[in-house]
């Protein structure tokens, strides 16, 4: 069940910075879209290799 959105800081380099604000105007994207997409596309390629290699996805383990 999804809640709302959670604000968060963090501290990145300035040149990963740059290389963010680079792909998100790329994919006409805001910074925020960028980041929460490419976060969402990681977990997901996370969660598949879990379930190629017969280890539970995240968050799969918790729930019991």
């Amino acid at each position: 069940m999804e809640t709302e959105p959670q604000m968060m800081r963090v501290r990145i380099s300035p040149t990963l910075k740059a290389w963010l604000r680079e792909q998100a105007k790329q994919n006409c994207r805001t910074m925020n879209s960028e980041i929460t997409f490419r976060l969402e596309m990681a977990r997901m390629g996370i969660q598949q290799k879990g379930r190629e290699t017969g280890a539970p996805a995240a968050g799969e383990a918790l729930q019991a």
